[in-house]
């Protein structure tokens, strides 16, 4: 039994590669919190800062979603990908606060260009052909980022040791030119629009909208998909930085504890793949949400590194077992000319939740520390479960 499906690397071979190499080369996230930290944040600091991205992406979301729809995917991906690099190069340099705000800013509206469009381009490129490859598409797009975060990791860890943390920013930068060139090879079915730009982006926001709210599964799905936001700063590195540096974990230890990690999310897709089916995407999701509920309830019964490791593993392969239910469920409801610009709503949707819960994290930690916070990841996500249930049966 074969891995890929037969013609599914001749059309995604890009977009797979894109990944691998790419994300060998982005290790930042493994270290960022550390690297503030020593520039003498504080963890409520941190929380804003952090949260500068999503509030930015919530103001150009949908308009450059819009624009997506418009202009086409590719360019769209391509162009964010490069003023996201230069964001991260923007670090590389600096060390003010207010400047690695700015860094910030430039790397949220980037973002917004290529959040919902790159799906967009696949499905759309994957239109007519068989059903299977979507969701080996979702599957593998897992595990492959999952194995390059593996190398990520420990090729951070040992570059960190020799070097310092501030080069993690230019491997980054590095990062998204990898991508730009890759995914340069890939096709592209689009129609372009001759509409008004201005006129066209109102009319194709204000059309997504209303289909999203009338279409009771997207709109409950939403709802859940806030809360799953809302509880993810709660059990995010912000989070777990500090837990696992109260064991007197070593800074570059970091590296390993996210290759780790990214073996973990590489495993749970394969568990998607094994067990979810069509039509039971949202028991799925459910089943992935209350487990990782549970983890993060017992927690805060960690008292060795070991457990806390251990836990935190745990939530997140269940977290990520789920996604790529989540993305087929969404993908399944939505019209082709609304795809990108609904992915966008999604995605303001989830900005608003991150840039609630990254501040009110950072609070948290810096009053009762670190293993609360966590904890708190618990009656959020059962709250979204419940939405979920309110869903009629496919």
């Amino acid at each position: 039994m074969t891995f890929f499906h037969k013609g599914e690397l001749k059309i995604l071979w890009p977009f797979y590669l894109d990944v691998i190499i790419s994300r060998i080369l982005h290790f930042a996230p493994a270290f960022m919190i550390i690297y503030f930290l020593n520039l003498g944040f504080s963890f409520t600091q941190l929380g804003l800062l952090l949260a500068i991205i999503p509030i930015t992406a919530l103001i150009f979301e949908i308009p450059t979603g819009a624009i997506a729809d418009l202009y086409g995917r590719k360019f769209s991906v391509l162009l964010g990908y490069l003023f996201e690099g230069i964001g991260f190069l923007i670090l590389f340099f600096v060390t003010d606060f207010t400047a690695i705000v700015v860094a910030y800013v430039v790397i949220g509206i980037a973002s917004t260009l290529s959040s919902g469009a790159k799906e967009a381009w696949v499905i759309e490129l994957l239109k007519n052909k068989p059903a299977e490859l979507t969701h080996n598409f979702f599957s593998h797009t897992q595990v492959l980022e999952s194995l390059a975060l593996i190398i990520s990791g420990i090729l951070g860890a040992i570059i960190v040791s020799i070097f310092n943390l501030q080069i993690i920013w230019l491997f980054a930068f590095l990062s998204f030119i990898i991508s730009i060139i890759v995914l340069l090879f890939s096709k592209e079915h689009f129609v372009k629009h001759k509409k008004q730009i201005k006129y066209s982006i109102r009319h194709q926001s204000k059309k997504t909208f209303n289909y999203c709210c009338n279409n009771h599964r997207l709109r409950f799905y939403l709802a859940a998909s806030f809360l799953v936001a809302l509880a993810g700063a709660f059990s995010s590195t912000l989070t777990w930085t500090p837990l696992m540096k109260s064991f007197n974990f070593p800074d570059f230890a970091f590296g390993y504890l996210w290759s780790a990690l990214s073996f973990v999310l590489m495993i749970a897709p394969l568990f998607s793949k094994k067990f979810l089916k069509q039509n039971n995407e949202r028991k799925f999701m459910i089943f992935g949400l209350a487990l990782s509920a549970l983890s993060a309830c017992i927690i805060i019964f960690a008292w060795t590194w070991q457990i806390a490791l251990g836990l935190i593993l745990l939530l997140e392969m269940f977290l990520m077992m789920r996604t790529p239910a989540s993305r087929m469920y969404f993908h399944r409801y939505l019209p082709n000319n609304l795809r990108a610009t609904a992915g966008s709503i999604k995605a303001i949707l989830v900005a608003i939740a991150s840039a609630i819960s990254l501040v009110l994290a950072g609070l948290i930690i810096d009053i009762v520390g670190p293993t609360y916070s966590l904890f708190l990841f618990a009656p959020i996500m059962i709250l979204a479960i419940w939405f979920l249930t309110r869903i009629k049966k496919d």
